[in-house]
């Protein structure tokens, strides 16, 4: 009985790495059957056989975990269930409550943890392989298998089709890439082959670049400084200064022969009108201006639903002019606010800043320190810092499934981590 239980146990954890790897870049525009798609499919699976052939969920105590992530969830469970009915209730809760506590049960020792944190580079170097194919021959490969009706953005920016692979939009695949960059930089401090993680990090930097989205770049950029700071100060001194030296002598020949780089060009305008606070778009920057513009927007488009919003699945749309009407809300906060109202806004800032206190205060802890350059929870407080900050740009989309796998991978870490000697010793949680 007890080695039918070891087999069950070691099955339902491959099953858990084939989820992690495909769950998060599943396209969600190619449906299976009526309103079911892929994503939600292999969804349904999983929880089908976990319950069958594991049937338990770990209890974990609140004090290593991370409860308002939890709370705010729930509430969003509640809101679809409001609004939406019960199969849009259900499939949000499996997705975002039940998945990251299954995964949180089954990944109870080091040796899966760092399986699971492979299965996810794995599945970056497998979607940043499609990435570099569709840019060379500038045709998505997955797209034409989407239901009728569906409509993709295309545009070509500096004479580079802005890949997007599985996403529905490049600048989330962007973003999707920067987790995995992070994932990459954790692993190169544990034993491993640093040439397998050297090529994935040159794919997936390419595939960041290659969306040719500001704002992934510019995280991607910040990430490595501070990173690279943790890591080795000597080093970063040393980066720094070859940098300021590069931009310099980039800038005189700029300026010496009227020769700019666009897509630098565009980034250093990007940086300049956020430091400012300017609102002017331009042809090239006018995703900035927009989404400046998007404050007042939502605020003239509240009415007197500021409490709870317009509801979860209201369509949003504001009249900019007669002939263009704004349907889209580039900024995570702000689509909340509008469709969830301070309440859900109050909850998603607690769910934010419980996550940057909890990977923060434990970012001492290891599961191993003499084989772990960094801690996990260092990596993720860097990530999760800069990421809460370009969501004032972007909507979450398609990356809310690499977010909470993500979170369900902090505490996975933080059980194990609690149960080693080093941490027994005396090296407590850091207030």
């Amino acid at each position: 009985m007890e080695r039918i239980m070891r087999k069950s146990q070691i099955s339902i954890f491959s099953f858990c790495l084939f989820v992690i790897f495909l769950y998060p870049i599943l396209p969600q525009y190619v449906y299976v059957v009526g309103g079911i798609n892929v994503v939600n499919t292999l969804l349904a699976i999983f929880c089908f056989v976990y319950i069958f052939m594991y049937g338990k969920i770990s209890r974990i105590a609140l004090k290593d975990s991370i409860i308002f992530y939890w709370v705010f969830m729930v509430m969003m469970t509640i809101r679809y269930l409001v609004d939406a009915g019960p199969l849009k209730a259900a499939t949000y809760a499996m997705s975002f409550v039940l998945l990251p506590l299954f995964f949180i049960s089954v990944i109870d020792t080091k040796a899966k943890f760092i399986k699971a944190v492979d299965a996810l580079i794995a599945a970056g170097l497998f979607l940043g392989i499609l990435g570099l194919i569709e840019s060379v021959m500038k045709f998505n490969f997955i797209q034409p298998l989407a239901s009728d009706g569906t409509e993709f953005f295309h545009e070509v920016r500096y004479g580079l089709l802005r890949i997007m692979t599985t996403f529905g939009q490049p600048i989330a695949y962007g973003l999707y890439q920067v987790f995995i960059i992070v994932l990459i930089n954790y692993r190169k401090g544990l034993k491993h082959s640093r040439r397998y993680l050297n090529i994935c990090y040159v794919i997936s930097t390419l595939n960041i670049f290659l969306s040719v989205s500001r704002i992934p770049i510019l995280a991607y950029i910040i990430i490595q400084i501070l990173l690279l700071y943790r890591k080795s100060k000597k080093k970063f001194l040393n980066y720094i200064v070859f940098a300021c030296v590069a931009a310099l002598a980039g800038l005189i020949v700029g300026t010496a022969f009227g020769f700019k780089i666009p897509l630098v060009d565009d980034l250093v305008q990007t940086v300049n009108q956020l430091l400012s606070g300017s609102s002017t778009s331009s042809s090239t920057t006018v995703g900035v201006g927009n989404r400046f513009d998007l404050w007042t927007w939502v605020y003239l488009s509240m009415g007197n639903n500021w409490v709870w919003g317009n509801g979860a699945v209201t369509k949003f749309a504001y009249k900019v002019y007669e002939w263009q009407t704004k349907t889209s809300i580039e900024n995570q906060y702000l689509f909340i606010l509008w469709h969830n109202g301070l309440v859900g806004l109050v909850l998603l800032i607690l769910s934010y800043v419980s996550t940057l206190q909890f990977s923060w205060k434990r970012r001492y802890y290891y599961m191993d320190q003499d084989k772990e350059g960094l801690s996990f929870n260092y990596t993720v407080f860097i990530l999760m810092a800069v990421y809460y900050i370009v969501e004032l740009g972007v909507q979450e989309t398609d990356l809310t499934r690499m977010y909470s796998i993500m979170i369900a991978l902090l505490i996975a870490y933080n059980r194990v981590a609690s149960r080693t000697e080093w941490n027994k010793a005396g090296n407590e949680i850091k207030e």
